[in-house]
């Protein structure tokens, strides 16, 4: 009976009331919910409903008045710099020696400067970009992928339903035309079978004519069998850099080449 006679003040209340809110402070302000429906599922008539109540006696939305409440948005906290040192943020030469059993690297940067930086926001736009340039890859050139996980994917399921970017066919493109590929993927339990399947899959395709073999090979390298390897990155480097568009390319910070990763941005 209790919760019967709130939603009778609820939409008694929202068909009332003048559309006003109060606010004493920057930060969140309360006001009233977008329609009669929403207020009597939540019996809430004022939002954010943790924070906000309908004060009868004016007819307006205000805050709860309770001690220690806190009404801020985050506006007025101090806001931490993050990390820009790359000690904080690349191993050390000895940490770096050590992950490689004691085999100094001595011919590879750990960082560059002076790159171009693009970013995508839902996956089609990446899987459309390696395509494109797995796609372009001429003789010399060097793939190397690492990842959590693979599969024998399309890149662009929307054309032509896949039939023309499978993984298979742009790695096989890649070797046929001269390049080099290389796959360094975690030993994950989770896709056993999928992964050994693109495994047995990549290291089946012919040799180029110039001798270019792919090699995809698990790395099991973990401190405990519940660790795991996370990396995710495809790197396109190429042989020559006459021009604007013979450059390295290198895709990092978070997309498999599997299933379930596809997707545009409406996430349909």
């Amino acid at each position: 009976m209790v919760r019967v006679s709130a939603v009778t003040f609820v939409l008694l209340s929202v068909l009332s009331w003048t559309p006003t809110s109060t606010s004493t402070r920057t930060g969140v302000v309360c006001a009233k919910v977008g329609s009669v429906i929403s207020a009597a599922t939540r019996l809430c008539i004022c939002e954010p409903c943790h924070v906000c109540e309908f004060k009868k006696k004016s007819l307006s939305c205000g805050y709860i008045e309770r001690q220690g409440l806190d009404i801020s948005d985050g506006s007025n906290l101090k806001v931490d710099q993050p990390l820009l040192a790359p000690t904080d943020w690349f191993l050390t030469e000895a940490e770096i020696t050590a992950s490689r059993g004691g085999s100094p690297r001595s011919d590879l940067a750990t960082y560059s400067t002076g790159n171009d930086v693009k970013t995508y926001t839902f996956t089609k736009e990446f899987f459309d970009a390696a395509f494109a340039d797995l796609s372009s890859s001429k003789t010399g050139d060097r793939v190397m992928l690492t990842g959590w996980g693979t599969d024998l994917i399309p890149f662009q399921p929307d054309v032509d339903g896949g039939k023309k970017s499978q993984l298979h066919d742009v790695v096989s493109g890649v070797i046929q035309r001269g390049g080099s590929f290389h796959a360094l993927v975690w030993a994950n339990l989770l896709d056993k079978s999928q992964n050994i399947k693109v495994r047995d899959d990549i290291n089946a395709i012919p040799v180029s004519p110039t001798g270019e073999k792919p090699l995809f090979i698990f790395d099991d390298r973990t401190r405990v069998v519940t660790s795991s390897h996370h990396q995710k990155n495809l790197i396109i480097a190429a042989n020559t850099s006459t021009g604007v568009d013979e450059h390295p390319v290198a895709f990092v910070g978070g997309v498999d080449i599997t299933s379930d990763r596809w997707d545009t941005i409406y996430h349909n």
